[in-house]
């Protein structure tokens, strides 16, 4: 009965550790290939979504910064919120692809690393507690 019990959270659970371990090993590869710099928020763009017919929005902060030649370039984060995250005129540290400079991010712990910490927390979480709960009551 243990196994099953057990077999049947893991098999609940460990997908979220290991999409979260995935999006872990790809930010770690974008962000060795990329560059740091300094950037400028110059906007912040409200976008909405309906989804069941209720609408949703948040601020997507938008960056510009120069590249060393420079050029000006200016991307959108993926990341939004409500409140803005950021206020137009801050400075923002982001890491930008050299080939592809609109391939940029705020270069944030929040931005980064939030998403893939909470999967593999999702992931674990449940594991250990079943670990602990039944080995307490000798299942």
């Amino acid at each position: 009965m243990k196994t099953i019990i057990f077999a049947f959270i893991a098999i609940c659970s460990l997908p979220f550790f290991f999409v979260g371990l995935y999006e872990a090993y790809r930010n770690t590869s974008e962000i060795s290939s990329f560059v740091e710099t300094e950037g400028l928020v110059v906007g912040n763009s409200y976008i909405t979504t309906i989804e069941e017919g209720n609408a949703a929005g948040s601020y997507l902060p938008e960056v510009e910064f120069s590249l060393p030649n420079g050029t000006k370039s200016r991307f959108t984060d993926k990341i939004g919120s409500v409140p803005p995250d950021y206020e137009i005129g801050s400075k923002v540290k982001i890491i930008y692809e050299p080939e592809n400079p609109s391939n940029a991010r705020i270069n944030s712990w929040k931005r980064i690393w939030l998403a893939p910490v909470i999967l593999m927390t999702v992931g674990l979480l449940p594991l250990v507690i079943s670990l602990i709960i039944l080995r307490r009551l000798n299942i």
